[in-house]
């Protein structure tokens, strides 16, 4: 029972988490966003796991890094879920 809840809340904090990764992309593309303290916070937020990958899988002119590190870590939130309903 307390696994379960563990699991559940960090199955939560996780899907927040992807949610300001998502945030931090679409503010990527307005240019002028980073004037905002809002903005800054919310890059800075997702920076630490997404420079992870960063300019490692260069297609183009296009980052697929990035892409790629979003795809993992919505696998890792997937598999959190699978093992909450297990248990």
């Amino acid at each position: 029972m307390l696994l379960k809840l563990f699991l559940l809340g960090l199955y939560g904090i996780s899907q927040l988490y992807f949610l300001i990764i998502i945030i931090s992309f679409i503010q990527s593309w307005i240019p002028g966003c980073n004037n905002f303290k809002i903005c800054r916070a919310i890059n800075t937020a997702s920076n630490w796991y997404m420079d992870l990958f960063r300019g490692k899988l260069i297609v183009g002119i296009f980052d697929m890094g990035s892409l790629v590190g979003l795809i993992i870590y919505e696998t890792v939130i997937g598999y959190i879920f699978t093992c909450m309903n297990i248990i």
